[in-house]
């Protein structure tokens, strides 16, 4: 007789936590990340805004705070760019092949490779010698590879 008393606690149990309440990931609609950038950098600080639509939004500003001082990331940077990822936003530097290392306001954009799959973009912002020299923005194919595009600012 204890047995199918079991089996009915179990069962109202498993349907109790089928009904449970679901958590909604929710997308921020602007990020401020900072980091010790180290020399010549120092404390580096990267605020990105969008416009808050909820189904395409788009990237309304970018400024970076190196040494001090806010500098606005040029339009040009992010203005034909759909759906960003903030949550996937970094800050990376570089020793680079001169005298003069290099800085990166990196984030990911939403795209579809060519079968479907869901394989966001990586765009890189690059700041050189105290000013942004260009956007460089990896898109990857459904074979594995990846194309890179550059545009200088």
């Amino acid at each position: 007789m204890k047995l199918p008393f079991i089996v009915l606690l179990t069962m109202l149990a498993f349907c109790s936590s089928a009904s449970a309440s679901k958590e909604r990931i929710l997308e921020p609609y602007e990020v401020t990340i900072s980091a010790d950038a180290g020399k010549p950098f120092g404390e580096v600080r990267i605020e990105i805004k969008t416009n808050k639509a909820p189904d395409n939004p788009k990237i309304t500003s970018i400024r970076l705070k190196v040494n001090g001082e806010w500098k606005d990331v040029p339009k040009k940077a992010f203005a034909d760019l759909d759906s960003p990822l903030l949550t996937k936003t970094e800050i990376r530097t570089e020793r680079g092949y001169d005298d003069s290392p290099w800085l990166y306001i990196c984030f990911e954009v939403f795209h579809k490779d060519e079968n479907g799959r869901v394989a966001p973009k990586m765009v890189h912002i690059c700041y050189h010698k105290r000013k942004f020299e260009s956007r460089g923005i990896e898109t990857p194919s459904a074979d594995g590879s990846s194309k890179w595009d550059s545009t200088s600012l």
